[in-house]
């Protein structure tokens, strides 16, 4: 598997607007941080045959994001892109699919299978509706607990209604629910052939989802985990996980707590996400953090 960091800076990016920091004038590109979000290219799946697209995440600098992400992995046969023909449909069949009329140009876009959303914060949700391109080519699932499924049904509403608004991205639902809150149900799920477990974890009181898949793991914004969730990381290769700034704050871990999870967790390797301008420069965390724990930036892509 791979996993493409799309953003890994905190809700208001870095730079912080006006700011005059270190950090924020900062000339190395890879301390230019947008909204946080991954995406994650699975292995080959064998009903398919070709490799799965999970996006996490899907904040309001997605589709730029994804502007610069298609320009630096063009189709090459490797990752999973779908064409249609802009004459493939007449106008009748449009209207039917719920668009205002045929299209006429093609399109050719890496195929998102589905979208796993953390929690309903506006810098993890607020790009879900430029999934519109996406869904050209397939519907496109999101797969979010029931709290923040009905918040995502409430302010896309025109997604989700019976007669959904003709140009809307073609979106389902699929409701999320972790064992340990529903009386221990086996809380995992597929999408194709790779499996997803849902993490409770907490950002400040806020109770939210990281996920294992496989064997990576991907947490954003948590300040604590129960124990008894720690067993869903055991044995866990990768570590993504989010730490905010040098100081101490109420709802995200800092940079100390970051290091001290990562080293409870013992994954080969970690990565760091959902940094403000309040953590070190790219370059300073390269010669501080221990061997195997390391900053992402945007852009980066690591094997898994």
């Amino acid at each position: 598997m791979k996993l493409h960091f799309l953003g890994t800076g905190t809700s208001i990016g870095v730079p912080q607007m006006g700011c005059q920091c270190y950090v924020c004038r900062s000339a190395d590109p890879r301390d230019k941080r947008s909204r946080c979000s991954a995406l994650l290219e699975t292995d080959v799946d064998p009903e398919t045959g070709r490799t799965r697209l999970i996006l996490i995440d899907c904040g309001p600098d997605f589709r730029q994001q994804m502007l610069r992400f298609l320009a630096s992995h063009p189709e090459d046969g490797v990752l999973p892109y779908l064409h249609r023909s802009g004459v493939e449909t007449s106008t009748e069949q449009a209207k039917a699919a719920g668009y205002f009329a045929s299209r006429h140009y093609d399109y050719a876009l890496p195929a998102i299978d589905a979208v796993l959303v953390t929690h309903e914060h506006y810098d993890h949700v607020g790009g879900l509706d430029d999934l519109r391109p996406f869904s050209v080519l397939q519907t496109v699932k999101i797969c979010a607990e029931p709290n923040v499924a009905a918040s995502i049904r409430r302010n896309l509403f025109y997604c989700f209604k019976e007669r959904p608004y003709p140009g809307a991205p073609h979106l389902t639902m699929h409701e999320i629910r972790i064992g340990t809150d529903n009386g221990g149900e086996d809380d995992s799920f597929n999408i194709g052939h790779t499996r997803v477990t849902p993490i409770r974890v907490f950002h400040g009181k806020l109770p939210m989802v990281g996920f294992r898949i496989e064997n990576m793991a991907y947490i954003t914004d948590m300040t604590t985990m129960p124990d008894f969730e720690m067993q869903k990381l055991e044995g866990v290769d990768t570590l993504v996980v989010n730490a905010l700034r040098i100081e101490p704050h109420p709802t995200h871990q800092s940079l100390a707590e970051a290091i001290a999870f990562a080293q409870r967790v013992g994954a080969r390797q970690t990565y760091f996400i959902h940094m403000s301008h309040g953590a070190w420069r790219q370059e300073d965390s390269e010669q501080k953090l221990p061997e195997n724990i390391h900053f992402a930036f945007d852009g980066l892509t690591i094997e898994i």
